[in-house]
């Protein structure tokens, strides 16, 4: 009998296992080579990666803190990579991969280095600048830094929540109250996204800026006006009621809204009827308050009743194209919770209305002290104004009333009869108008005695020259005031004729061509005059 170590099977075997040797050794002769830009830095985190060994079934990974040592081993990792956590910033990590095939190390990596970081300082605040309620914050840039991380708390303890991460030694926060102190600290992070310990904490106060009217002496001038006929007087009323509050003209026809609804005239002043509420709904539209006739021939108008509808009228026939009333601005109120149990129960006061050529509806909310703009069917494109804020800073509204377009400025006038300002918008940008400076130009306060003042604001009108038509209830004159809001001349009548002392409680006046029309609650009228 053979040795079964002679026969052909066992021969075969012997060479086989030779061979599976050879194959093992020469894998295990190929060290891991690393991938381009690794071993990585992220923090206090290094990202190890490295190209596949043929055969490896896993790597031994091994580090140490000096070039030439293969240090302890720290992880076996299935895969060509590993993330090794905590590693120590300050400080030079060598790492050294090792495949494992038939459970064998194979020759060594190349020694893959990190070099320790030193931490950056933190930044060092060099001060902030309040404009327009926004707080501009400054620091000294960190030599090394890719950027900057920012926060921010309610005290100075914190605790400090991240708000913004920027490239430059500035922050910009538009989240800011007037009469409020907020705490800020800043961090500066490296290209490796290690982050330097956190600043000094900076307490900015944001103080109430009160920004009084410039207060100008002007000299008393006139233009003559020629008195015309009571063009819609006491004589014929064609409703037993008094004008309440606004007069407009599509240039066909005159528009006068009165507590009975709109009386409708033609052009020599006949009256033509009253778009009226239906019987139906009588007590249940309330009155018509302010109304604007638009480009498309459709006439718009707010009312007072307790939904506080806007409505858009077809003028021919009366009929109600669309109506709508207007949410409370509650997003205004999401850092306001006390302010908000306090205005809560109010609703949007739709007072005063305008449409700019585009179509798009200005609505004053008296309530709310705001700007809205909405679309034709109600949608709310912006509002204008922080809600119910009672600060004396020119850019916040109270109690706002008429709203009227200028065509040759492109602008909005807003009325604050409370304050005897003037608010003005610019209609293309939906926002305030600006000044050559690029500062808001938030309007003007024209309340007080003498030339160039009035003391109760009732009325205003485009003059179709980019000056400005004023009623003064008070003293009843009437004044014309330039593009920036800056008094230029009184308008009178000529000797003999009835004089404007006479017109009794004027309320909102238009201008059409070379008329002015003013409006008499008292007298029940609607008095004319050219110039």
């Amino acid at each position: 009998m053979k040795n079964a170590s002679g026969s052909p099977r066992s021969k075969f075997l012997v060479v086989l296992a030779i061979a599976v040797g050879l194959l093992a050794s020469e894998a295990l002769a190929v060290s891991p080579s690393w991938m381009p830009g690794f071993p990585m830095r992220m923090g206090p985190n290094v990202m190890l990666m490295w190209a596949p060994v043929p055969g490896a079934g896993s790597y031994n990974i091994y580090r140490s803190n000096e070039k030439g040592q293969l240090g302890e081993k720290i992880a076996t990792a299935p895969m060509n990579n590993h993330m090794d956590i905590n590693v120590p910033m300050e400080k030079d990590a060598v790492y050294t991969v090792k495949a494992l095939v038939g459970g064998a190390e194979g020759d060594p990596s190349a020694a893959g280095v990190v070099a320790g970081v030193k931490p950056l300082d933190p930044p060092t605040w060099a001060g902030e600048l309040v404009i327009n309620n926004q707080l501009n914050l400054r620091w000294d840039t960190v030599q090394g830094a890719a950027f900057y991380n920012v926060f921010k708390g309610a005290t100075k303890e914190g605790p400090f929540a991240l708000v913004g991460s920027v490239q430059e030694g500035k922050y910009i926060d538009t989240t800011v109250e007037p009469g409020k102190t907020y705490y800020y600290q800043v961090s500066a992070v490296d290209k490796n996204n290690a982050e330097s310990p956190k600043s000094a904490t900076f307490e900015a106060i944001i103080k109430v800026e009160v920004k009084k009217a410039t207060v100008e002496a002007y000299d008393y001038a006139e233009q003559l006006l020629k008195f015309q006929e009571y063009w819609y007087g006491s004589v014929e009323i064609p409703i037993n009621s008094p004008l309440q509050s606004d007069a407009v003209s599509d240039g066909n026809s005159v528009y006068v809204s009165t507590p009975s609804g709109i009386v409708v005239l033609d052009m020599s002043g006949a009256p033509i009827g009253v778009l009226a509420a239906p019987a139906s709904y009588q007590g249940v539209w309330g009155s018509p308050l302010y109304i604007d006739a638009a480009e498309d021939g459709t006439l718009w108008a707010t009312w007072t009743n307790s939904t506080h509808m806007v409505r858009q009228l077809d003028p021919a026939s009366g009929a109600v194209l669309v109506e709508f009333n207007i949410e409370k601005p509650t997003e205004f109120y999401a850092d306001r919770p006390e302010d908000w149990e306090k205005d809560k129960a109010g609703n949007v006061s739709p007072t005063g209305i305008s449409v700019d050529p585009s179509g798009m509806v200005w609505i004053t909310d008296n309530f709310f002290g705001q700007v809205i703009i909405v679309q034709p069917d109600g949608t709310v494109v912006k509002r204008i104004g922080e809600p119910r804020n009672r600060s004396a800073d020119m850019e916040f509204m109270g109690g706002l009333t008429a709203i009227v377009y200028d065509k040759a400025s492109d602008r909005m006038y807003a009325l604050e009869p409370k304050t005897g300002r003037i608010k003005a918008f610019n209609a293309s940008t939906q926002d305030w108008v600006q000044n050559e400076d690029g500062t808001n130009f938030y309007g003007r306060e024209i309340r007080g005695g003498g030339p160039g003042y009035v003391t109760l604001l009732r009325g205003v009108s485009p003059m179709g020259n980019g000056d400005l038509l004023v009623v003064d209830g008070g003293t009843k004159n009437v004044l014309v005031y330039g593009e920036d809001l800056k008094y230029k001349h009184n308008l009178v009548v000529k000797a003999g004729q009835p004089v404007l002392d006479e017109v009794n409680s004027p309320t909102v006046p238009f201008v059409m061509g070379k008329r002015i029309f003013i409006s008499e609650v008292a007298e029940s009228r609607l008095s004319v005059f050219g110039y």
